[in-house]
């Protein structure tokens, strides 16, 4: 006869959605800071200082 035993290794996992971006007003300095350079990357460098003085997050402009 074959037991099954579960552990933490077998266990179905549950389905989390980790791919779902965080809503810009819950932006912190570095996440503005990411989207600029992605995004307007030929003005990083001149704007980059700039938003850290003045610490631009997601909320800044809401």
């Amino acid at each position: 006869m074959v037991e099954e035993t579960l552990n933490a290794s077998n266990k179905p996992k549950a389905k989390t959605n980790n791919n779902k971006p965080k809503s810009v007003y819950s932006w912190n300095v570095t996440d503005v800071q990411k989207w600029l350079r992605r995004h307007c990357s030929d003005y990083y460098q001149l704007y980059v200082e700039n938003f850290i003085q003045h610490d631009i997050t997601g909320r800044t402009h809401s």
